[in-house]
This record gives C-alpha cells, sequence and structure tokens, in this order.
C-alpha cells in the first residue's frame, strides 16, 4: 500500500510542476479575478506552495526507505 501512495505522490508532484507554468497559474497580461485583494498568479502559486508541503508530509510517512531502518551490508 506504501509504494502505490509513494508513486500517487511522485505522479502529483511532477503533475503540479507541469501546471505551475501553464497559463493556468501564469495568465498573459491579465492580473484579474482577485481573491482577498491577491492576484490570480499569486493565490494560485500559494496554493500549489501548500499542494507541495502536503505531498512532503505524505511522502515523508510513505517513502520506501526508512531512515532509522539499519542497513546491513
Amino acid at each position: 500500500m506504501k509504494a502505490k501512495v509513494w508513486n500517487a505522490c511522485i505522479i502529483m508532484a511532477i503533475v503540479i510542476s507541469i501546471i505551475a507554468f501553464t497559463p493556468v497559474v501564469i495568465p498573459e497580461k491579465i492580473a484579474a479575478p482577485f481573491l482577498y485583494g491577491l492576484p490570480r498568479t499569486l493565490w494560485v502559486g500559494l496554493l500549489i506552495s501548500l499542494l507541495f508541503i502536503g505531498l512532503t508530509v505524505v511522502g515523508y510517512f510513505v517513502s520506501p526507505d526508512d531512515p532509522n531502518q539499519e542497513k546491513n551490508d
């Protein structure tokens, strides 16, 4: 189960990275719409940052390499 969640985190990180540089986030010469006085580019960028933080937390718990486990070499 952890491996599936780990792979989903990797895929979601790649998709979010691609979306971050599309016209959805960076529109051409358009600042509207505003949300609480912030332009769309800023609040979508903040949302993307929060998604990456969430993926990092989930990835920490489902990572296939446990740093606390000793390796027998």
